[in-house]
């Protein structure tokens, strides 16, 4: 099942405007980039380059299990969705296909909340600071 329209990042703008200007996160599996946003939807984005999987279908897969774990709401992604921002996670390892969805889901939700961590939950506190 794929993620519903109004939550997919599909404009070319706002792709390259995350990619250049966002907050960027580094694992041995993904590289995340987020950008907060003051108003609207949150969007996510999987991208899985050919360097990492020739196969088209192999790409959809990965992308897949990618999806189905940001679709549920008991992880760590609905309270990043909440906080309003835009997100592109882009696959670093060749054998995230061979990752069964379990093994996928807990690098994933350990890498965004490393990234939430690393980069943005820095944001909050430093507008908090400013604000008291």
């Amino acid at each position: 099942m794929a993620l519903s329209k109004k939550n997919r990042l599909v404009k070319d703008l706002e792709i390259q405007n995350i990619i250049r200007f966002g907050k960027k996160y580094e694992s041995l599996d993904f590289r995340i980039r987020g950008v907060i946003k003051t108003k609207g939807l949150s969007k996510f984005l999987a991208i899985v380059p050919k360097k990492i999987q020739k196969k088209a279908t192999n790409r959809n897969v990965i992308r897949r299990k990618i999806l189905a774990f940001v679709q549920k709401k008991e992880n760590f992604v609905t309270y990043l969705i909440q906080t309003n921002f835009n997100l592109i996670v882009i696959v670093k390892n060749k054998k995230l296909l061979e990752m069964s969805y379990l093994e996928l889901k807990t690098a994933l939700e350990r890498d965004l909340q490393n990234f939430y961590k690393k980069t943005l939950h820095k944001n909050e506190k430093t507008v908090s600071n400013k604000l008291t």
